[in-house]
Parts: C-alpha cells; structure tokens; sequence
C-alpha cells in the first residue's frame, strides 16, 4: 500500500480537518458505468486546499449512483483522479456538499470492498 503525502502542505505547524498523508486508494463505481480511483488524500486536498476535482468527478459525486455489483473476471480501467504535484493543484470555489457525500460514498465503499475489486490489465 503506498503512502500518499500532501504536496502543498509544510510539514509542521499546520491544523487540517484530514491527514495531510496517508495510506491508500479508493475505487468507486457509478452505475453509469463510471469508476475512479483516488488516493486516500482527497478529502484533506478538497476541504483542507480547496483543490477543485475534474468536473466529470464533482458530477459523478454529486449526481450519481454507485454500483456494487461485482466486476468479475471483466478488465477495466478506472479513471484516475487526485494524483497531484503541486503543479496541479487548481484551486476554486468547491461545490455545496461535495466533501460530505464524497466522504459518505467512500464509507458506502469500504463497506463492500470485497465486492468491487477490480482487474486491470494483466492482473486477472
């Protein structure tokens, strides 16, 4: 599992609602077919940054639905989201409830993680 560690923050002196590193991805699959990953760190960038995610995930987030049927043996590729440097840190104003249903859809997700593994290419 690899350590993600915040780009922007300095290391010391600074309070965040989110850890500024920590360990992890999370997958997330809408039922139109739609399926991101992101690291652990998203919540921190979004709340503690006011990073603004592409605008098809704030749309996913906000509008849709996740599936938690199984991928089976089937070969995806999701869709990566949050992987920044500080070079890609674009800031703006953040959606109304972005962060609380992004953080409740991650909860949804955890809970079924043994359902919603996924095969990318040459890991079947």
């Amino acid at each position: 599992m690899s350590l993600f560690v915040c780009p922007v923050c300095p290391w010391r002196g600074r309070d965040h609602k989110y850890r500024h590193a920590k360990a992890g991805e999370t997958t997330i699959r809408f039922d139109d077919g739609h399926i991101w990953t992101f690291p652990n760190l998203i919540l921190h960038y979004i709340h503690d940054h006011k990073w603004l995610p592409p605008e098809n995930f704030v749309k996913d987030v906000m509008e849709g639905h996740l599936s938690f049927s199984p991928f089976g043996n089937q070969e995806v590729v999701p869709q990566r989201v949050g992987y920044l440097a500080e070079s890609d840190f674009v800031q703006g104003e953040i959606p109304k409830g972005l962060v609380d249903r992004l953080q409740n859809l991650i909860e949804q997700v955890s809970q079924h993680d043994d359902d919603l593994r996924y095969y990318g290419p040459g890991e079947k």
